[in-house]
C-alpha cells in the first residue's frame, strides 16, 4: 500500500484529479464577499447603460429625421459642386483654345500688315520715281516742251499709282482696326479664363468619401457626364460673358481670315497693275527716245547733205 500511495502521489494525472475533487468539495468562495458583490453590481450597471443607450438610439432614429435629411442635402451639394467644377473645366478649356486661336490669328494678321506696309512702301517709291521723271521732262529745251505721249503716260501712271496707294492704305487701315479688336477680345478672354480659374482652385476634398458612400450606378452616371452644348446662364459655369466672348472671338477670327485673304489679293492685284503701268511708261519713254534719236539723225544727215551741196556749188 505504501508503494501504491507513493506511485499515485508521483503520477501527474492522479495529482490534478485529486486537486479538482478537493476544489469541488469546497462550498464557500475563495475571494472576499465584498469583491463578489461589487463585481455583480458593476456588471448589472453596465447592462443597464447599454440597454438605455440602445433605446435612446432607436427612439431618436424613429422620431428625428433631421440627420438623414442633412446627409442627403450634403451629398446632393457635393455632387452639385463637383458637376459645376467639371463644367467649369470644360468652359475654361474652350476659353483657352479660343485664346490660342486668337493669338495665332493676331500673328498671321501682323504678318499680313507687314506685307501691306512693304507693298505700300513700293508704291510710294514708284510715285517718287514718277514725280522725278516728270520733273526731268520739264527741263527739256523750249522747243520740246510741248506735251506729248510720254507726258500723258507719266500722268496716267501717277493717277494709277495714287489709286493703288489709296486702296492699300484703306486695306491697311482695316487691318489695324481688326488688330485692335482682336487685342481687346484677347484681353476679355484672359479675364474670363482668370475668373474660371478661381473656381478651379476651390477643389472639394470630400470627393473620395463621396464616392465611397455612393452607389456604383450613381458614381458612373455622374463621373462621365460632359456638357455637350452648355446654355449661357448667370448662375452656371457658362456665363453670358463667356458665351459672348467666345462668339465674338470666333466671328472676329473669321473676319480676320477674310481680311487677310483680301489683303493678299489686293497686294497681288496692285503689284500686277503697277508692273503693267511701269512697263507701259517705260516702253513709251523708250519709243520717245528712239524717235528723238531718229529725228536728230535725219536732221544731221539733211544738214550734212545741204552743207555738201553748198560747198560743191
Amino acid at each position: 500500500d505504501r508503494f501504491v500511495d507513493e506511485a499515485s502521489f508521483h503520477s501527474p494525472v492522479t495529482h490534478w484529479r485529486q486537486l479538482a475533487m478537493s476544489a469541488a468539495s469546497v462550498t464557500r468562495p475563495i475571494g472576499p464577499e465584498s469583491w463578489q458583490c461589487g463585481t455583480v453590481k458593476t456588471i448589472k450597471l453596465s447592462q443597464a447603460v447599454i440597454t438605455r443607450s440602445e433605446k435612446g438610439v432607436s427612439s431618436s432614429k424613429s422620431l428625428d429625421a433631421l440627420p438623414t435629411l442633412r446627409d442627403g442635402i450634403t451629398e446632393a451639394n457635393n455632387w452639385k459642386i463637383h458637376g459645376y467644377m467639371r463644367d467649369t473645366r470644360v468652359v475654361a478649356e474652350r476659353l483657352r483654345e479660343s485664346l490660342v486661336e486668337t493669338n495665332e490669328e493676331i500673328k498671321a494678321l501682323n504678318r499680313c500688315k507687314e506685307s501691306l506696309e512693304k507693298a505700300l512702301e513700293h508704291k510710294r517709291k514708284d510715285i517718287a520715281l514718277n514725280q522725278h521723271s516728270t520733273f526731268l521732262r520739264q527741263t527739256r529745251p523750249v522747243r520740246e516742251k510741248e506735251p506729248d505721249g510720254a507726258d500723258e503716260l507719266l500722268s496716267a501712271e501717277r493717277v494709277h499709282l495714287f489709286a493703288l496707294k489709296k486702296r492699300l492704305e484703306g486695306c491697311l487701315q482695316r487691318v489695324h482696326q481688326q488688330l485692335h479688336r482682336l487685342a481687346g477680345l484677347r484681353a476679355q478672354l484672359c479675364s474670363a479664363i482668370q475668373e474660371r480659374s478661381r473656381v478651379l482652385d476651390l477643389i472639394c476634398h470630400s470627393r473620395s468619401s463621396l464616392l465611397a458612400n455612393s452607389s456604383k450606378e450613381k458614381s458612373e452616371k455622374n463621373s462621365f457626364r460632359r456638357p455637350t452644348s452648355p446654355m449661357p446662364d448667370p448662375l452656371s459655369s457658362f456665363s453670358p460673358f463667356s458665351a459672348a466672348v467666345l462668339s465674338e472671338s470666333a466671328t472676329a477670327r473669321q473676319q480676320s481670315a477674310a481680311l487677310r485673304s483680301e489683303a493678299v489679293s489686293a497686294i497681288a492685284h496692285t503689284t500686277r497693275l503697277q508692273r503693267a503701268s511701269h512697263l507701259s511708261v517705260n516702253d513709251g519713254l523708250t519709243q520717245k527716245l528712239a524717235e528723238t534719236i531718229t529725228l536728230k539723225v535725219c536732221q544731221c544727215r539733211k544738214w550734212w547733205s545741204h552743207a555738201g551741196s553748198i560747198s560743191n556749188g
